[in-house]
């Protein structure tokens, strides 16, 4: 439709790729008459980025930890990423409540909690996932940091 080759199509919907605009727009336009949507988890599975940040959060029932959720899903739309939201919880045997996680494949995990349970920044370490951890009094994680 276009007149142009799947790889040039691919190229158009990977920002910053060099394509000529009038090639983009062409492509555009057969996208659209197409209604096609560039399907973001095969394109994750390609390139190994997942494009998903994993947002950890205690409670958004408090008007300030959902504004502040709010900023950062609006700052990582503006990188390209899209927010995972997850509810952090503490069960009474102190075991964390995130078994999802990595189901999401994020490419990093933004832990809004003092209480991030270590055993879970652990594996983020072991799978190359970064974690920023802001919080104050975050337990036995400064010294971690510092030693990075």
């Amino acid at each position: 439709m276009a007149g142009v080759s799947q790889s040039t199509v691919s190229r158009v919907f990977v920002a910053g790729s060099s394509v000529s605009e009038k090639t983009k727009q062409k492509v555009y336009e057969a996208a659209k008459a197409l209604n096609y949507r560039p399907n973001a988890f095969a394109r994750s599975l390609t390139t190994n980025e997942s494009k998903l940040i994993g947002v950890v959060f205690p409670d958004a029932d408090y008007p300030i930890h959902m504004k502040t959720l709010q900023r950062i899903s609006m700052e990582l739309q503006s990188y390209g990423y899209s927010a995972v939201l997850i509810p952090w919880q503490v069960t009474d045997d102190n075991q964390h409540s995130i078994p999802n996680i990595f189901q999401y494949r994020v490419d990093g995990v933004i832990a809004a909690s003092a209480t991030f349970n270590t055993a879970l920044y652990e594996e983020c370490e072991e799978f190359n996932i970064p974690v920023v951890q802001y919080a104050k009094g975050s337990r036995g994680h400064q010294e971690q940091l510092r030693s990075k």
